[in-house]
This record gives structure tokens, C-alpha cells and sequence, in this order.
């Protein structure tokens, strides 16, 4: 889509541009990367600072996992709650998105995003701190 926009664009005396164009590769790179960001905590395929896991002990390994999932867990909440108040404002001001698409629905995907990841590192939290205690089979 981006390369259609130069192309078109720089046609000599035809120079116009897809008026939609550069709205839905914005749009198309925010709803790929929370999608995928969405599947990556699903997967424990995220990013981390895992140098805790090969160099503490198993004790403090637990507790800095729980650390880092509470932080992450805190840091997605806290951008659900200012991006719910994006969205209201998009809705409010009805600012227009690719053509009958409203801005505020293309945007949505930044809090729905940040609340689903958010819970799962809520629940991460749980799942890890039982699946320890479990005793190991032999």
C-alpha cells in the first residue's frame, strides 16, 4: 500500500495519491502488532529479561517472575485506561477513519489489546505459582 502511495504520488503530471492510503497502513501496522503482541503473551513468546532464570536461584526465580508479570500486568492496564479514553474522545469528536470505518473502531484494538494482555499476565501470575508447587515426576 505504501508503494502504490509513492508511485502514485510521483506520476509527473498525474501526481495523486490514495486519499485512504496512508490512514489504512497506520491503521493495518497498529492492529498487526497488537494481534501478534496479543499472541506472543499468549505463547510466553514476548519479550523478557530472563538473565534471572539462568543465574538466581529457583526461589528468587519465582519471585522475579512474579515481579515482571505484575510490572507488565500494570503497565498494560494502566495504557488500556488512557487508551479507553482515546477511544471515547475519537467517538466524541467523530473523527472519520477509512471511509464509512470510524476512527474510534479502528482504534479500539489499543485497549482491547492491553486489557487481554494485561489478563493473562494477571494470570500468569497463578498458573506459574501453582505449576510450582506441583511436585515433579520422575
Amino acid at each position: 500500500m505504501a508503494v502504490l502511495q509513492i508511485v502514485f504520488r510521483n506520476i509527473g503530471e498525474l501526481s495523486f495519491g490514495l486519499s485512504w492510503g496512508d490512514e489504512f497502513t497506520s491503521m493495518a501496522v497498529l492492529w498487526i502488532t497488537l494481534v501478534g503482541a496479543m499472541i506472543a503473551v499468549r505463547q510466553k513468546g514476548h519479550i523478557r529479561m530472563d538473565f534471572t532464570e539462568r543465574y538466581l536461584p529457583p526461589r528468587w526465580q519465582k519471585l522475579t517472575a512474579i515481579i515482571a508479570n505484575l510490572s507488565a500486568a500494570t503497565v498494560c492496564l494502566v495504557v488500556c485506561y488512557f487508551s479507553i479514553n482515546l477511544v471515547v474522545w475519537e467517538f466524541k469528536d467523530s473523527v472519520p477513519g477509512i471511509g464509512v470505518i470510524p476512527s474510534w473502531l479502528l482504534v479500539s484494538i489499543i485497549p482491547l489489546a492491553c486489557f487481554v494482555m494485561g489478563l493473562r499476565f494477571v494470570i500468569s501470575i497463578f498458573v506459574e505459582s501453582e505449576e510450582s508447587l506441583e511436585p515433579e515426576e520422575c
